[in-house]
């Protein structure tokens, strides 16, 4: 699979290279010269807080979503953070999402070395599950029931810490190009808080396991800069899961109903 720093996937990131590093901090401190303070950025509607659909690039889907946790965030000012939802051992918060971040003007700070950090690349080429697998040491979740527009497009797995593992399936809606990502990973090894700023939560039941649904989290693309997208997140036999980029709560739940081991 291609390596592309500029593909980052939803709370799963690499430490960047240096050529990228230096990149995201020209394009962040020109952001924060060219915008308002944070208080009058938040007062009014921004153009960059705009809902589009997917452009066809996967960094569109991607960009934002890992950077959200591939940097700590400074709090938006005196706003308070509170815990909205508890799945296990995640929580979901409405502290500001990095696009939040990049809209008021804020800087965030590099997350020190020992936090977790991973990036998914897909070279939309289908990678076989058996290696996958193997790798992993863990069965290989997928939808079962794909609707007749919805076509698997590629698979990868990244090393987050000690012998664990975390695989990001990738799928595309026929005719169109929006992509969706499922996520997997062992419950507590990664995902642990995930910020959706002022995004609507509602909580949902998979398969009889409590999830969350959120409508409306920002992301951020250094091409697009800042979108709006949903995604869905719950925890199943010890794994925790989520679907970003899906284009609506009821899809989010028939695709996430049919998710089981790979055969």
């Amino acid at each position: 699979m291609k390596n592309n720093h500029d593909d980052f996937l939803y709370q799963y990131q690499e430490t960047p290279d240096l050529e990228f590093t230096t990149r995201l901090r020209d394009n962040l401190m020109a952001v924060d010269r060219a915008l308002p303070s944070a208080a009058s950025v938040m007062a009014q509607p921004t153009p960059r807080m705009r809902d589009r659909r997917w452009s066809g690039r996967l960094r569109v889907l991607m960009g934002g979503v890992a950077l959200l946790c591939a940097l700590t965030l400074t709090p938006l000012r005196a706003l308070a953070t509170d815990i909205l939802h508890e799945l296990g051992l995640v929580q979901i918060t409405n502290a500001p999402t990095y696009a939040d971040m990049i809209a008021a003007g804020q800087t965030p700070t590099p997350q020190p070395p020992s936090v977790p950090q991973v990036s998914f690349t897909f070279d939309i080429e289908l990678t076989e599950l058996a290696p996958i697998q193997a790798q992993a040491g863990y069965s290989v979740y997928q939808v079962d029931s794909l609707p007749s527009n919805i076509e698997l497009k590629d698979r990868d797995i990244q090393h987050v810490v000690d012998s664990e593992y975390a695989i990001a399936t990738m799928y595309k809606l026929s005719g169109e190009s929006r992509t969706i990502i499922l996520i997997q990973v062992h419950e507590g090894k990664m995902l642990t808080n995930v910020p959706v700023g002022a995004a609507q939560t509602e909580s949902v039941t998979i398969n009889g396991a409590p999830g969350v649904w959120v409508e409306g989290v920002t992301f951020y693309d250094q091409e697009e800069e800042v979108i709006v997208s949903n995604k869905l997140l719950w925890n199943a036999d010890g794994f925790s899961f989520q679907l970003v980029g899906v284009p609506s709560k009821a899809l989010a739940l028939q695709l996430a109903a049919s998710v089981v081991p790979a055969p």
